[in-house]
């Protein structure tokens, strides 16, 4: 190769090298932020985890803990309890809430009956939920699953756009036995036993400080703490226990049964955001962040027992709203 030939390879070699300096440089200048995830603008709570953003649920006809027609004997169908909901970001942050401007809930596929219960109705970048009753039929007079596919979409206003649609699947499967099996109380629902707690309707451990004219129904206690302050304005339909025995075994009670409801840990359903505008019978309800009740009333639907009982495990803080 002559002399002359290699002279104006290293001279290309020079101008490759700047020409691919100059394309790196331009490329960092011109970088554009990743687009914020969606994922969270829309799912469903009250079903297992792996359905809350789609998936198959699946419940066996006239089984009390999932089918809530109220009957007692097969009837060839199943009446789910659904709760689509808007803006439930976890704790990363990678999905923001967005500002909610369209939001839909409707059959896709199946003849199911699709009833609202409570309505879905956004508001801003809140945490919102709505309920529906969702009646699927088995098929081949009873003796084959029927399915039913439920498709909530959501989209939020801003740049970029954002929207999030995900698809629930509910199959009702055949009673495999002649009857319904029987009603019983799992350990989740078991009562908790307050003990002498029961009497009272606020108890501390230091100090207990009120603001304005609140009116408390039952006993206040404090222990091993004495401090009582702000009665009145505040008044109490009750006795004020500071310091003494009666609020120290309170106390002690108190604490048996929250490590008891700490406890539980059969049957589960994963609650997240705001839990404003649903109903919620009675259960075990678990959160792996903090929850909020500011979009609307928390019902909770006892469904005609007297001693249902209504478990809430947290791993942060629950904020509620003035009145709520």
């Amino acid at each position: 190769m002559s002399t002359g030939t290699i002279d104006k390879m290293k001279a290309w070699a020079k101008e490759a090298a700047g020409a691919l300096t100059l394309i790196v440089a331009l490329g960092a200048a011109t970088s554009v932020a990743a687009k914020p995830a969606s994922e969270c603008l829309a799912g469903f709570t009250g079903v297992p985890d792996a359905a809350k953003n789609g998936g198959t649920v699946k419940c066996n006809d006239c089984d009390p803990t999932c089918d809530t027609d109220g009957t007692n004997t097969p009837n060839k169908m199943c009446t789910f309890r659904i709760n689509p909901c808007v803006n439930q970001p976890d704790a990363s942050g990678v999905c923001p809430a967005g500002d909610i401007k369209k939001v839909r809930v409707k059959k896709v596929k199946g003849k199911c009956p699709l009833v609202q219960v409570t309505p879905l109705t956004p508001s801003g970048t809140s945490s919102a939920c709505g309920q529906f009753a969702v009646t699927v039929k088995t098929k081949k007079n009873g003796t084959k699953p029927g399915k039913c596919k439920i498709r909530l979409m959501a989209a939020a206003t801003g740049s970029p756009k954002r929207a999030d649609t995900d698809q629930l699947t509910l199959e009702c499967d055949p009673q495999p036995a002649a009857t319904c099996p029987t009603t019983t109380i799992p350990p989740a629902k078991a009562p908790v036993n307050l003990g002498s707690a029961s009497n009272f309707a606020v108890l501390a451990g230091s100090t207990v400080t009120n603001t304005g004219g609140s009116q408390i129904t039952g006993d206040l206690g404090v222990s091993p703490g004495t401090a009582v302050t702000g009665f009145p304005p505040g008044t109490v339909n009750g006795t004020i226990h500071a310091g003494d025995p009666v609020a120290a075994q309170a106390i002690l009670d108190l604490t048996t049964a929250f490590n008891d409801a700490a406890g539980r840990s059969t049957g589960p359903v994963s609650v997240a955001g705001n839990l404003g505008g649903q109903t919620l019978p009675p259960g075990l309800y678990k959160s792996t962040s903090s929850l909020a009740i500011s979009s609307g009333d928390l019902t909770l639907d006892a469904q005609g027992d007297a001693n249902a009982v209504f478990i809430f495990q947290m791993a942060s803080t629950l904020t509620t709203t003035s009145g709520r």
